[in-house]
């Protein structure tokens, strides 16, 4: 039994025998009082008991993988201390990456581990890695992705699963640099669950928010200290990411700015309009503010990153109008560092355009 259960169980026999009290010193003093008593204390028991199985049972309905580093929640204190460490304020964003300090990282089978400390809190990012060893990085290439919106993502871009969205684009990556897939937190292995289920996401992008957090910052926040590694241990590094995944390798590239970035369907002038959004999203208060598009071009301006930003003519919403009336191409046509490239096909990371930009990228003198 959980410590979590033997108190709602304490607490219901003092219940319980504070009837029988009331019933010893009533002047009703009767069998019947006291067996109306008795009953009533166990009904208390059985409703506070069910109340907790459905606290516990309801909030999880996704699917989690089998590989999991946290051990089931019993609880609703197990599961705030999983959500909390996530609470970091949205003003953190701002110079993340220059205030973050990276403390260590190391490697557990397939999992790279970076331990990381801003603003006198400790964190941990984690990402799936991929390469030749880590013994040879001062002349190699690390290719970063973010992954999009979804269920367990990240898992299914690593183990190149059917449908993730990337094709084969990481198998052909692989002979070129290192990969690391950013995993986000209560996905893949980092599930918060109860033994068979996942927590829906909902239960923590709320309450974070109402703490004043952001959980998409949080996320963000770790993709910058992976970077952060990443950028003094290999001689290049290069984000990609499609969607909300290209959305938050663009973000941490205006703080990183790494050697290249791959943006596919994932960000647009648009937005300082009009931002349709869920709790998958990247939502994180202010950073419109911060990331104008005008505040946006000017940090392009002075970066060192190519970039490169695709969108597809048989895509919907945004995207699609990017596609047709190339909204964000124009705007950032004038800075040389950017390239756009228009495809005929829907919301997706094009293998044949994205490809060569990365061999190409890769292949190019690190630059300064």
């Amino acid at each position: 039994m959980t410590g979590h259960m033997k108190r709602t169980v304490k607490y219901a026999l003092i219940l319980l025998l504070l009837g029988c009290l009331g019933a010893s010193i009533s002047m009703v003093t009767g069998p019947e009082w006291r067996r109306r008593a008795y009953h009533s204390g166990k009904r208390t028991i059985r409703v506070l008991l069910g109340h907790r199985e459905r606290v516990m049972r309801e909030p999880f309905t996704q699917e989690m993988i089998d590989e999991q580093l946290y051990a089931p929640v019993t609880d609703v204190f197990a599961i705030h201390k999983k959500i909390d460490p996530m609470l970091v304020s949205p003003a953190s964003l701002d110079r993340a990456y220059e205030n973050l300090t990276v403390l260590e990282q190391r490697v557990s089978g397939h999992i790279s581990i970076v331990e990381y400390r801003l603003e006198n809190q400790r964190y941990t990012a984690y990402a799936y890695y991929k390469g030749n060893g880590l013994s040879a990085t001062a002349a190699r290439t690390a290719f970063i992705l973010m992954p999009q919106t979804g269920s367990n993502v990240a898992s299914n871009i690593f183990y190149q699963h059917e449908g993730n969205g990337y094709q084969d684009i990481m198998k052909e990556l692989l002979g070129v640099g290192d990969m690391f897939v950013c995993v986000r937190p209560d996905e893949d292995f980092l599930a918060i669950h109860n033994g068979k289920r996942r927590l829906e996401l909902t239960f923590v992008t709320d309450y974070l928010i109402n703490k004043g957090g952001s959980y998409s910052g949080h996320h963000l926040i770790n993709t910058l200290a992976v970077t952060k590694w990443c950028q003094a241990n290999y001689r290049k590094v290069i984000l990609l990411g499609w969607s909300q995944g290209g959305y938050t390798a663009f973000l941490n590239s205006l703080q990183s700015h790494p050697a290249s970035a791959v943006i596919a369907s994932g960000y647009s002038i648009l937005f300082d309009t009009l931002y349709p959004s869920d709790e998958q999203q990247v939502v994180i208060p202010g950073l419109f503010r911060i990331y104008s598009k005008q505040n946006v071009f000017n940090i392009i301006s002075r970066s060192g990153t190519k970039y490169l930003f695709t969108y597809g003519k048989k895509e919907d919403g945004i995207y699609g109008r990017e596609a047709r009336e190339r909204l964000t191409c124009s705007f950032l046509s004038k800075l040389p560092s950017v390239t756009c490239a228009i495809h005929d096909e829907g919301h997706i990371i094009q293998r044949d355009i994205v490809l060569p930009f990365l061999y190409m990228e890769s292949s190019q003198p690190a630059r300064n």
